[in-house]
């Protein structure tokens, strides 16, 4: 038994839910940690094209050209990339950790359930800037270590500025481009128990990441996020995030990519006298099956370097997502 199972349900609840990013021996100590870790694990990109509009969309009969004669009747083979607003996600995992508890010694391993509903809106505004919202809910359960279970909550709106792709005046340096600043509030609870708040956190985050399209169907991106928390609901948990991250994108075919990212961040916790260096390694690999429907296998390997010992950890995780979602 390790010491979280010493801690009442709730501390537990919101070190689980931080550490799905970060993992420490202690974050039982302090959920919010654990929290945070296990929902930061995975890198999410802004989807924003930085691409002209297209003409037609996949399958659409090109304009009449001269040649039509002899070549037959021509189709636009590439997707459209005009901007759809809305966007409505719901998916699935199954993840396996080896570090349930983040602890650095007495690892215990444990399976867990995600699920997830996420509403986006990010319409144009004018030119290359974009206005974005979004609201989300996300439920962790935990197969033998349930003490651990909880749900995420988050909200967070603001501008993004996406520059066009290279090949534009804005090259070199400021091509592909996506930049971001938005107010972002996440809450951290026991299951199915949304009213009673065990962490929450508003915060400012300012970043931004830039793509370099290699050759074709290979891209290479890399940016930088800041994360300025303004109010928490407990003071030990709070902090102040700043993070660097790279990754290599391939897609294979069509219907198939791949990710390498990394990710590091210093994570300053502002009443308490801690200072974390955490890293995240992941791989993942995405069939995309049509439209609507992707199915994702994830490996990540997280380490956690504490100038407090006691908070130092590793923890591997491994999973498969389904991802279903509508954009219009």
């Amino acid at each position: 038994m390790t010491t979280v199972l010493c801690y009442p349900k709730s501390s537990a609840v919101l070190l689980a839910a931080l550490s799905i990013g970060l993992s420490h021996p202690l974050s039982a100590q302090v959920p919010a940690d654990s929290a945070r870790a296990r929902s930061s694990q995975t890198l999410r990109a802004p989807e924003i094209s930085t691409d002209g509009p297209s003409q037609a969309a996949p399958g659409e009969v090109a304009p009449k050209m001269e040649g039509d004669s002899e070549y037959g009747v021509q189709k636009i083979l590439y997707r459209r990339s005009n901007p759809e607003p809305f966007n409505v996600s719901l998916d699935l995992g199954y993840y396996y950790t080896d570090n349930v508890a983040l602890v650095e010694r007495g690892k215990q391993d444990d399976f867990f359930l995600r699920s997830g509903l996420r509403l986006s809106y990010t319409p144009q505004l004018k030119g290359n800037l974009f206005f974005s919202t979004s609201a989300g809910s996300e439920v962790y359960r935990y197969h033998d270590a349930s003490f651990f279970d909880f749900d995420l909550l988050s909200f967070d709106a603001g501008l993004l500025h996406a520059t066009p792709r290279q090949g534009t005046a804005y090259d070199p340096l400021f091509a592909d481009v996506v930049s971001w600043l938005r107010y972002s509030f996440y809450r951290i609870s026991e299951p199915w128990d949304w009213g009673d708040s065990v962490f929450d956190n508003h915060s400012i985050v300012l970043g931004f990441q830039k793509t370099w399209r290699i050759s074709r169907g290979h891209q290479l991106f890399a940016g930088a996020n800041a994360d300025w928390s303004l109010d928490a609901g407990e003071p030990l948990p709070q902090r102040d995030e700043y993070s660097v991250f790279a990754g290599y994108k391939v897609k294979w075919t069509p219907d198939l990519e791949s990710n390498l990212v990394y990710r590091a961040a210093s994570n300053e916790y502002q009443e308490f006298d801690r200072s974390d260096i955490n890293q995240v390694v992941s791989l993942g690999l995405t069939y995309q099956f049509n439209d609507w429907l992707a199915a994702t296998g994830s490996f990540s390997a997280v380490f956690n370097d504490s100038d407090r010992s006691a908070f130092d950890y590793e923890s591997l995780n491994t999973g498969v997502t389904l991802v279903l979602t509508a954009r219009w």
